[in-house]
């Protein structure tokens, strides 16, 4: 059994499968080596009841023999531990620290094993059914030091941009402290636009199309599974990233990855973060409208993500960059958007259509 146990721990070393080990404490520790002594005891109890170290109970005409008892107690301690290891989803409160340094190593390691670990442990979208408050707040580290790591972030969204939103869109992701949050949705959406823009722009120009936004079943897409966080929290803090890159764009004539924007080419806009930034917004408002949600994160949203800012400095740029096609474009775009937007008011007794502060800041 010692052999056969000793065996396992050296395979999950030398595998990276340290998350076995990181499923005992001391006190396991401390118990298997009092469970070896006592085996070893009765296997070779003979030899103590020579010296006087013997157990009457073994010695009655109708006991145990010490080997059976040795037997039982090896199974036993066997089974346990490839319960621990096979079945068992739960980690020690005490190993929290250890657990999340292993994460972080597995994040330049290994991070395709560490996606299985999230997705069989810390899984946010099918969570055990006997999870418990230890769970959950080792789920709350993963969630705002390995989830939330800038790292982690980068290769989320350049390799599967989903793992990422499904947690930060998650009931869970409302206990994770707000600065920590709101930095790590900035990175995100930096990282989105550097690393998946023209997806970003498919899925964009997709759901544009549609006359409502409906997210059911499983999302399909980034801006889906932002929609799916019913707070709008998320949704607020990637527009207001993307509209801060689309004024970047706007002002300096070039991206903040260092690409040129405008060249004089009709495509030229069509590549930028500003015209999916339009088209995210037109999204936005024409779902506000038609479902009528409010939140403090709508309102935020609604605050924050106005247009009218977009149209001032593309007019400025116009005047100070030789390159006028790119922004004639862009102020044509923008009033594309507001006229369909006045066009969804002008159909919808939305709450927002009649508040005329509330349109004024949506357009």
């Amino acid at each position: 059994m010692l052999s056969l146990i000793i065996a396992i721990v050296a395979i999950a070393t030398a595998n990276n499968k340290k998350i076995w080990i990181y499923k005992f404490t001391k006190k396991h520790l401390v118990a298997f080596v009092f469970a070896v002594i006592v085996i070893n005891y009765l296997m070779a109890y003979s030899f103590f009841q020579g010296i006087g170290w013997n157990m009457p109970i073994l010695e009655c005409s109708k006991g145990i023999p010490g080997k059976c008892w040795a037997y039982i107690i090896s199974v036993v301690v066997l089974l346990y531990f490839v319960y621990k290891i096979t079945l068992s989803e739960h980690f020690p409160i005490s190993n929290n620290d250890i657990i999340i340094r292993y994460y972080k190593d597995l994040i330049d390691s290994n991070v395709v094993l560490l996606y299985g670990y999230l997705y069989t442990y810390h899984s946010v979208t099918m969570p055990s059914k006997k999870s418990n408050s230890s769970d959950e707040k080792l789920l709350h580290k993963v969630m705002e030091e390995v989830i939330a790591d800038p790292r982690f972030i980068r290769h989320s969204a350049e390799h599967n941009p989903y793992v990422f939103l499904q947690y930060m869109t998650s009931e869970y992701s409302l206990k994770i402290d707000g600065n920590v949050y709101g930095m790590a949705m900035y990175q995100y959406c930096n990282s989105i636009c550097q690393y998946q823009r023209m997806q970003l722009y498919d899925e964009l120009y997709f759901l544009s199309q549609l006359d409502e936004l409906v997210v059911t079943g499983k999302p399909c897409g980034i801006i889906q599974l932002l929609f799916t966080d019913t707070t709008y929290r998320s949704l607020s803090f990637f527009m207001l990233k993307m509209y801060e890159i689309s004024v970047y764009e706007v002002l300096h004539n070039e991206s903040i990855f260092g690409e040129p924007i405008a060249n004089g080419k009709y495509d030229a806009y069509y590549h930028s973060i500003t015209a999916q930034y339009l088209l995210l917004y037109k999204i936005v408002a024409r779902h506000f409208i038609k479902s009528n949600v409010k939140t403090k994160w709508t309102d935020k949203i609604i605050e924050n993500s106005g247009l009218e800012r977009i149209a001032e400095v593309a007019n400025s740029a116009k005047r100070r960059h030789v390159e006028k096609t790119y922004c004639d474009y862009l102020l044509t775009e923008i009033s594309k958007v507001l006229y369909e937007i006045t066009l969804f008011c002008n159909e919808s007794k939305s709450l927002y259509c009649d508040n005329d502060n509330v349109k004024q800041k949506m357009y």
